[in-house]
């Protein structure tokens, strides 16, 4: 297989535009097709970026193609720590498997509760947490197919004063 010259890569544009034609069928899973529904999201871990880096699902040094399918935008942590291998699927089951920006911040947020609860030998209630969050993000409207930082901010402080009233 011949390597095509890097300088022939799709625009970015393209790139997006490909994924959210085809992002489902090519195995992305439902959170990350979402992240994919914006231009400036990482489809990866959701962090919103300006400047998204064209990553080779098959690396170009391992015979991948500048064809728009093979790749994706990842911001450059993402890109960075992306596998390297010759297989199509490595790239699209590392990707489902990282955890997205909402959910590294609810993980923090549990892990906090959890501090919490050890000092006050008190518990807080995993599924009232889950319920108090997905109450509000119902509540909560997107721009450009996500949730602002400033939305996420607000629905963390709402969603603690909450679980603190209903727990004590």
């Amino acid at each position: 297989m011949a390597v095509v010259p890097r300088q022939n890569a799709p625009s970015k544009k393209m790139i997006w535009q490909y994924w959210i034609d085809n992002g489902i069928q090519r195995g992305l899973d439902d959170t990350r097709y979402d992240n994919a529904c914006d231009f400036n999201v990482c489809v990866c871990c959701g962090r919103e970026s300006s400047k998204l880096e064209r990553a080779h699902i098959i690396p170009h040094s391992l015979g991948g193609s500048n064809d728009v399918s093979n790749y994706i935008l990842l911001c450059s942590k993402c890109h960075r720590e992306s596998p390297d291998i010759a297989n199509e699927s490595a790239l699209i089951e590392w990707m489902n498997e990282q955890p997205t920006e909402m959910e590294s911040m609810l993980r923090l947020i549990q892990q906090e509760m959890d501090k919490y609860n050890k000092e006050t030998q008190m518990t807080v209630n995993e599924i009232l947490i889950k319920e108090t969050f997905s109450e509000l993000f119902k509540k909560a409207g997107t721009h450009g197919g996500r949730h602002s930082d400033a939305t996420k901010a607000y629905i963390i402080r709402e969603a603690l004063k909450k679980i603190f009233i209903q727990t004590f």
